[in-house]
């Protein structure tokens, strides 16, 4: 991290998925939490979304158990075992936010990009364990900003 921890940069030299968390987890209210691309979005090369704390920092594409989030190059969600295309896909200097609203029935996670409202990306996500605002980066040189001061955007 950097830019006084805000901004995530992968310097890892290798092309393996760097998780990222944010260092604060939430378990109930509403979060919002937006990521600007700072560098462009490839492939899966940049992943955003919310995870259970994990043991290490490397994300594996084929076991994403505990992650929930959006790919933005692709315009898809991840999580629940499957692959969703739920919107267009992102380019740099794109704003992706996550809704984090926790209700009595679970965690629902809702999508916005540039600040427009794009779907409910999951709903009534277990409760009872922090959730982790979150980035994976694949290559060297991907940077990702991060921000849970921004408001919620009105839609």
């Amino acid at each position: 991290m950097e830019d006084l921890n805000s901004v995530a940069h992968n310097q890892s030299g290798n092309e393996d998925h760097l998780l990222v968390l944010c260092d604060r987890g939430y378990k109930s209210g509403n979060h919002y939490i937006e990521f600007t691309l700072e560098t462009e979005p490839c492939e899966t090369s940049m992943i955003i979304g919310i995870t259970h704390i994990r043991s290490d920092y490397y994300f594996n594409l084929n076991d994403y158990k505990n992650f929930w989030g959006y790919i933005p190059s692709e315009g898809t969600k991840i999580g629940n075992n499957n692959f969703l295309e739920v919107g267009l896909p992102c380019k740099i200097k794109d704003k992706v936010g996550l809704l984090m609203n926790f209700t009595n029935t679970g965690l629902d996670l809702g999508l916005y990009v540039n600040g427009a409202w794009v779907c409910k990306l999951f709903s009534n996500l277990p409760l009872g364990v922090l959730y982790y605002p979150c980035s994976v980066l694949k290559f060297d040189g991907m940077k990702i900003r991060v921000s849970n001061r921004v408001p919620i955007p009105d839609n």
